[in-house]
């Protein structure tokens, strides 16, 4: 059998009609997948028409299957053009803990400008309310990999959530009958953000990854909270949220409730 190398260059000459055909409508999230926490944002960060992002979704599912071990994390990366910004930032010491469980030990996310979904989750969740920054250190322990397991909800990568696909029936069917229900074994609160332009064009799969996460119908009604739109529901000790998009446009007070909910389902179990 012969070997295919792919790397960080395989698609620089594929045309975007063939781009489209490497997206993964089944890529598994990133972060502990027992977490008391599941986030699920509307796509991954990234630019659709730059084959770099498509190559290292990819790769992201291989290296998730394998527990990315450190020397493959090291050699993909020597061939992509983000490595000098890692490096700048500060690469984690050896040895690396798994980059799929742990992706912010490289990335640093806390280093650079702005507030990051990332950011804003870690003030949501960290055990400490006035030092949140601590869980996405480099070897934070407990670090923001162990206490989210972080899953997105359309497959098409978007620079913007407003700008984000719709998710395809495959995957809401998929997330719906096959992720959602293996998470809620361990997970007691599921954090759904982002909406596209308009929460009512998501709102149909939504409602059944919502109600596979509870376990029984839900009516959405939402709320207004400092200018955001904002519903919650709970069951048997679990906690949906369905917010704005975590980032720098969520409002202090905004995440200060949405805090408020998830701390107190967590203290609960």
């Amino acid at each position: 059998m012969a070997e295919v190398k792919f790397n960080f260059s395989s698609l620089e000459g594929v045309a975007p009609d063939g781009q489209r055909r490497f997206i993964n409508e089944f890529q598994l999230g990133l972060g502990y997948d027992g977490a008391p926490v599941v986030v699920m944002g509307t796509e991954t960060a990234g630019n659709p028409k730059e084959p770099e992002t498509l190559v290292w979704d990819c790769l992201l599912t291989a290296l998730i299957l394998s527990d990315s071990p450190q020397p493959v994390v090291e050699g993909l990366l020597l061939e992509s053009r983000w490595l000098p910004d890692l490096e700048e930032r500060g690469l984690p010491p050896d040895p690396c803990r798994p980059f799929h469980v742990h992706p912010n030990d490289l990335y640093q996310v806390q280093k650079s400008r702005g507030r990051q979904t990332w950011k804003v989750i870690a003030d949501m969740v960290a055990p400490d309310p006035d030092r949140p920054e601590v869980v996405l250190r480099q070897k934070a322990e407990p670090g923001l990999g162990d206490l989210t397991y972080q899953i997105e909800r359309s497959g098409l990568p978007a620079l913007r959530a407003a700008g984000g696909a719709k998710p395809s029936p495959a995957r809401t069917e998929w997330l719906e009958q096959g992720v959602i229900p293996a998470l809620r074994q361990t997970a007691s609160v599921l954090i759904v953000h982002g909406y596209g332009r308009n929460y009512r064009d998501w709102m149909p799969a939504d409602k059944r990854l919502f109600e596979a996460f509870l376990g029984r119908p839900v009516k959405i009604e939402g709320e207004t909270i400092a200018g955001k739109w904002h519903w919650h529901d709970s069951a048997d000790g679990r906690l949906v949220v369905y917010c704005h998009a975590l980032s720098g446009a969520i409002s202090r007070a905004h995440l200060v409730e949405v805090r408020r909910l998830v701390q107190g389902c967590l203290s609960a179990t």
